[in-house]
């Protein structure tokens, strides 16, 4: 189960934001860590439409962005959270038995793993959109919320 929302807003055609909040619930996780909400906010500066870029003819687009997020992974075996019995034969005397015994513990902290992420562009153009490009830098790390 999840929902998400989100805001954008720009002004001008020149300063751009958007931001967004999501939840995501899975029963596959533990008692108290079911839930986990992340956000990401992203903002742009569109240069090439400010009034000090009109006498540049030969650059068509000239954008800056940087943004943060966060997304999320359940990927876990549904009952992990679960301990396990595993059965083993035995002799009981002369009599043949089978018995059972813990062979995964219970495991009562499982919960999200999730990634921060930043990332930095530059968008471009030249000579009238005949040339353009994007210059992207990003910096992920991944934990795990417990």
């Amino acid at each position: 189960m999840s929902w998400m929302g989100r805001l954008m807003y720009s002004y001008d055609n020149r300063y751009m934001l958007s931001v967004a909040l999501r939840s995501d619930g899975s029963s596959r996780l533990a008692e108290g860590h079911k839930w986990h909400t992340y956000p990401a906010v992203s903002a742009g500066w569109n240069i090439s439409n400010e009034s000090f870029m009109q006498s540049v003819t030969a650059i068509s687009l000239l954008k800056l962005r940087v943004g943060y997020g966060q997304t999320s992974n359940q990927s876990v075996d549904p009952y992990a959270t679960l301990g396990r019995l595993s059965s083993r034969p035995y002799n009981f005397g002369s009599t043949y038995s089978m018995g059972y015994y813990v062979s995964q513990l219970p495991n009562t902290n499982l919960g999200w793993e999730y990634s921060i992420t930043w990332n930095y562009g530059l968008d471009f153009a030249f000579l009238k959109n005949r040339l353009s490009g994007t210059i992207e830098y990003y910096v992920t790390n991944t934990k795990i919320f417990c």
